[in-house]
Formats: structure tokens, C-alpha cells, sequence
């Protein structure tokens, strides 16, 4: 069974919901592709809603750690709230709450967590995001040191992060 003996940052993950033309939500304004320059990004808001963990992988064992028989995870963003919870049959187990940051302009996004509660609480964690369509996925570091920003997607064996891989919950 999965323990959370382990700090938050060795388990989060970013979370997201895309705009219309990616992800089939409602287009308006606030969700709309803005341009920097000559990219094309995500409005702010663009990871805000729920998401499934369809996969969270830790780098320092090796091994996908949910969803697993009996245990599942769901991530939770509004403007600059993530909430990740894990849960065991359909019962919530653990949650940790984090003020989010992110940067919608860079390639990939960057992504830092400043955790309020959990083990992880006063810790802050940089790493990185990419959304498709319905699909989010995002690493970060799960050992100190928490402010190198991982430059690719993967939790290899003997990497310092994890990876989730999510996907959003429609209404």
C-alpha cells in the first residue's frame, strides 16, 4: 500500500485544464490562447479543474505508485490553488494543499508549489508542465535540492522526481 511516510514533492504533480480548441471546454476570453511574442500559450487559468492521476511514477524506487488496486489521486486547481488528494476505496486518505505558480509562456511551463499543509509544508518545489488536449502531465523534484527544475519529462530509475500524468475530469 502506498505510504505517505514520503514528502509531498516525491508524489505532486501538476495539474490542468486546456482551452476550447485543445480540450473541448467553453471558449471565452479568459480562457483563450494569448500570444508572448511569437508563441502561442495558455491563459492563466488554463490548468484550473479537476484531474485523474492516470499514472504517478517516482523516480527513487522505480515504480508507478498510483493509481494501484484500491487507491486512486485526484489534483485539484483553481487560480492559485492545487490540492492533491489521494484516496482509498472512494474514501479520502490524505491531501496536501499548495499555493501555485506558474509560467504559461515558457517551454515547457514552469510549474513551483509552495506547500500549506502535509510534511512538505513551508517547502517550495520547481518543476515543469505540459498539457494536451485533456492530457496533463507534470515532474518535479522529490529530494532536495527542490528548486532544480527538471529539465524533461520521465522518473527514470535513480532520478530525483516524479512524474504524474493526469487527466481532466469533465462535468
Amino acid at each position: 500500500m502506498f505510504r505517505t511516510t514520503t514528502t509531498f514533492a516525491a508524489i505532486v504533480l501538476a495539474v490542468g485544464v486546456g482551452t476550447t480548441n485543445l480540450d473541448g471546454s467553453m471558449f471565452t476570453q479568459a480562457n483563450a490562447p494569448q500570444k508572448r511574442g511569437s508563441e502561442s500559450r495558455f491563459a492563466r487559468n488554463s490548468l484550473d479543474g479537476k484531474w485523474e492521476v492516470l499514472q504517478l511514477t517516482r523516480g527513487d524506487i522505480a515504480k508507478k505508485v498510483l493509481p494501484e488496486e484500491d487507491m486512486t489521486g485526484t489534483v485539484e486547481i483553481k487560480g492559485k490553488v492545487f490540492h492533491f488528494t489521494i484516496n482509498s476505496l472512494g474514501q479520502e486518505m490524505d491531501r496536501w494543499d499548495a499555493k501555485m505558480s506558474a509560467d504559461y509562456f515558457r517551454t515547457p511551463g514552469s510549474i513551483d508549489l509552495s506547500f500549506d499543509s502535509g510534511p512538505d509544508r513551508g517547502r517550495t518545489v520547481a518543476g515543469i508542465f505540459k498539457l494536451n488536449g485533456d492530457e496533463l502531465q507534470i515532474c518535479l523534484p522529490i529530494r532536495p535540492p527542490f528548486d532544480e527544475r527538471p529539465a524533461e519529462f520521465n522518473a527514470a530509475q535513480g532520478t530525483n522526481r516524479v512524474l504524474f500524468v493526469l487527466h481532466r475530469i469533465k462535468s
